[in-house]
């Protein structure tokens, strides 16, 4: 998640990239090594979740990220 976001009252502020928790060492290195300022957050503290449908051959093939309680239906 980077920040700011498109909140207008964020945009002044210092743009950053928010990585959970869980992430591998070499890849925040990484990114870091690219230029990104980091801000480390714990695995529930984004606040964001997904849940995803798609269609592969007529079929529906459903997701839902586990640290939340949605879930993906198709029918």
């Amino acid at each position: 998640m980077s920040f700011p976001t498109t909140d207008p009252s964020t945009l002044p502020g210092r743009f950053e990239l928010r990585l959970e928790s869980g992430f591998p060492a070499p890849t925040a290195s990484e990114l870091t090594a690219r230029g990104h300022v980091l801000v480390e957050m714990t695995e529930m503290e984004s606040g964001g979740a997904t849940q995803a449908i798609q269609i592969r051959d007529g079929v529906l093939w459903g997701g839902s990220d586990p640290r939340t309680d949605g879930c993906a239906l198709g029918y």
